[in-house]
């Protein structure tokens, strides 16, 4: 029996369907697939050695969370990311993740915070170092560490389809080293914030923090593209 080729490192597990969505997303999110890309199920499913039928539902799920886009008659292809969408992006995750950082106050442990300040001054050590593509990593860790330990679980339910978007802003508004370490302080602001047990300043250093990552990427009056 011919063996199939590695082709990402994304291990295929017993349910396909959740396989491929996986292994499509993740092509989305590191822009093998372009937007604009279109996404045959015939190929993919050759590719990826399974049935359509796997392929079609991770497709369904994909639509979903806004990665892809399918039209009748014409298929499914990698949903474009304009600017304005990402100012909207920017707008619902300062009401959720101000709230969430809002109700964290006075919640988290000691062991917490201290691991929250920890990712923080790893990420400042790697970037003082030479490396700011390490803040990528850093900053979708630190936003869902906060998310996860809100106390609502329902905050997390509704940045699940957001965290692929967050990722994908960036092939319209990447970030240059002064924009790493503005990010890093604000970052640590909110942690400050925390740490401070002063939920209205947490709330409000969230929203400079998003606010301000409008501001350093894109232009003052963004159009949609």
């Amino acid at each position: 029996m011919k063996r199939m080729p590695e082709i990402n490192p994304i291990k295929k597990p017993p349910v396909l369907k959740d396989w491929a969505y996986q292994w499509i997303k993740d092509r989305i999110i590191r822009s093998q697939y372009p937007p604009g890309s279109l996404l045959k199920i015939e190929a993919l499913s050759r590719e990826l050695g399974i049935s359509r039928t796997p392929i079609r539902e991770a497709m369904l799920r994909l639509e979903q969370e806004g990665l892809v886009v399918t039209r009748r008659r014409v298929g499914s292809y990698v949903a474009e990311f304009s600017t304005q969408e990402f100012v909207e992006l920017l707008e619902i995750r300062a009401l959720l993740e101000g709230f969430g950082v809002q109700s964290l106050a006075g919640l988290l442990t000691e062991a917490e915070l201290s691991e929250l300040e920890n990712m923080i001054s790893a990420c400042e050590s790697a970037v003082n170092g030479g490396n700011p593509a390490a803040f990528t990593a850093h900053d979708i860790a630190f936003h869902n560490y906060l998310m996860e330990r809100a106390p609502n679980p329902w905050l997390v339910k509704l940045m699940r389809p957001i965290e692929s978007l967050r990722v994908r802003q960036r092939s319209i508004a990447p970030e240059n080293l002064d924009h790493v370490i503005a990010s890093l302080a604000e970052h640590r602001a909110i942690y400050e914030a925390l740490r401070a047990v002063n939920g209205a300043q947490a709330n409000a250093r969230m929203n400079e923090h998003l606010r301000a990552i409008r501001e350093r990427l894109l232009p003052k009056n963004p159009t949609q593209q």
